[in-house]
């Protein structure tokens, strides 16, 4: 009988965590996996506490390990995709109250910059557009 070698997901510890809102009590046995601290850690990873940063670290591996012989469809996938992008394909603007919001890409780059611009810009930039000899 062949031994199973496939990796074995991680199990999330459950501890005791109940709070009371408006008089109901709301039981999250996996309220330890959400930092209070989670804007800090945006910008500063390294505050995340020890416990959630190992079992995090433990999904990931897991994760690599599942999707490894996957990899390259994943990468054949990937530059399928990102063949099909122009370098600098960009998004209609779509306005919204005095700005006006898009996506666009840079060349080499993997995601887009979500971008913001008043709408009054958008116009100068048409007209002298228009009236380039």
């Amino acid at each position: 009988m062949p031994l199973d070698t496939s990796p074995t997901p991680p199990v999330a510890a459950q501890r005791d965590h109940v709070e009371v809102r408006h008089g109901e009590r709301d039981s999250d046995p996996y309220h330890w996996l959400r930092a209070d601290n989670w804007q800090q850690v945006m910008t500063e990873p390294e505050t995340l506490p020890a416990d959630i940063r190992a079992y995090l670290e433990a999904e990931q591996a897991y994760t690599d390990a599942v999707l490894a012989p996957a990899e390259h469809l994943r990468e054949a996938l990937f530059d399928e995709l990102k063949g099909r992008l122009q370098p600098d394909e960009a998004m209609v603007p779509e306005p919204d109250g005095p700005h006006e919001y898009y996506a666009r890409y840079e060349p080499g780059g993997e995601h887009p910059l979500i971008c913001r611009r008043p709408r009054q810009a958008r116009r100068d930039a048409d007209r002298r557009a228009r009236h380039r000899p």
